[in-house]
């Protein structure tokens, strides 16, 4: 590795990168709005007379969260099938070494969905205030529990030297010194990309923009600020504990330019999101400037993610599994998959739209 992400691999490996890092960004964009929605309701939640600004993003979040799930799950099945070509054998025996409490994923995402439509019933909204904070609870504790299991399963899979040792103790969890600041990280970084798409929101659905006071948008400013503080701290610690092999491959030719593009997206989205608080409004410069330094953050960060991972496994040997995934065929139809599913949730989007825009003439 000593070419820029993606260049210096193979075709066929530079070719799958690409396109899992592509629909990752996807997928990490609505997980972060769900992720940071969820904390956001939790925090909100012990306030029993909340502030104007508060109770309208919880009434968005409310509405709009049991959507943004659906659709982070949608987009969370690319980037998990590319993830089982780039890296079979590290992905598959993480998986197995944790066993049945990583299996626990899946009725805890659809226990986390139901309670998202169970927040937005009649029948909750009629109970007292306090009924809430169960639900909001378990809901934060669920999607909590998934994006630890996530990360708890991407760093087993890269310490092959504890495999043998964890699946003889038969231990159920992991323990890294990488976890918490890896973890803080990207909890952390979510309310970024989550008051960006909030701020889009307030755009895209019509009578919305009338009802967000200066409050409310000094409110969501200083909300993403704290986020790229404390997740810039968190990558900080994070970059200084990995070992030190790793970080010459995140700091040099291969990841370097990535990890310059998202700290320089960071500052984008600081410059932003201080001018939207200090104007009490997000103006058009205010909405590029975020918009883009959320995109070139995410990207960055991403494949900094990758580089990490790639200087910890055998690259010939995966790099002989990916040009045979290749040979074997099926990329056609991914992509036709790909634009149908695109085309559909587009498509819903459109409706939603045009339903709110119809509702108060009704």
């Amino acid at each position: 590795m000593s070419a820029p992400f993606p260049f210096g691999f193979p075709l066929a490996t530079a070719g799958y990168l690409s396109l899992y890092v592509i629909t990752l960004l996807i997928h990490v964009a609505f997980m972060n709005y769900v992720l940071a929605g969820s904390s956001y309701m939790l925090l909100t939640s012990f306030n029993r007379r909340p502030s104007e600004a508060t109770a309208l993003w919880r009434k968005l979040l409310i509405d709009w969260l049991p959507f943004a799930t659906g659709l982070a799950i949608t987009a969370g099945v690319a980037p998990l099938l590319f993830i089982q070509i780039l890296y079979q054998t590290p992905f598959y025996s993480a998986n197995l070494l944790l066993s049945h409490r990583w299996m626990l994923i899946l009725p805890v995402l659809l226990m986390c969905f139901y309670l998202l439509y169970l927040q937005k019933s009649k029948w909750l909204a009629a109970r007292n205030g306090l009924w809430r904070i169960p639900v909001v609870l378990l809901i934060f504790l669920g999607f909590g529990f998934i994006a630890f299991s996530w990360t708890e399963n991407h760093l087993l899979s890269l310490d092959q030297p504890a495999w043998a040792s964890f699946y003889g103790q038969g231990r159920l969890f992991y323990q890294s010194a990488l976890l918490p600041s890896r973890l803080a990280m990207w909890f952390i970084g979510a309310f970024t990309t989550f008051a960006c798409l909030l701020m889009w929101q307030v755009k895209w659905t019509p009578g919305l923009a009338d009802k967000v006071t200066p409050a409310a948008w000094r409110q969501l400013g200083s909300l993403a600020l704290a986020g790229l503080t404390l997740a810039g701290i968190a990558a900080v610690i994070h970059l200084a504990t990995i070992p030190a092999t790793t970080r010459a491959h995140v700091l040099g030719w291969v990841g370097g330019p990535w990890l310059a593009i998202a700290v320089a997206g960071a500052m984008l989205q600081t410059t932003g999101w201080l001018h939207v608080i200090r104007h009490a409004t997000p103006s058009a410069l205010a909405r590029t400037l975020i918009t883009t330094g959320c995109i070139a953050t995410i990207a960055g960060m991403a494949v900094v993610r990758e580089v990490m991972r790639l200087s910890s496994v055998d690259l010939p040997i995966l790099e002989a599994q990916h040009r045979e995934a290749m040979n074997s065929g099926g990329f056609i139809i991914f992509l036709l998959f790909f634009a149908a599913n695109a085309a559909t949730i587009t498509w819903c989007s459109v409706q939603v739209r045009r339903a709110i825009m119809i509702a108060p003439q009704t």
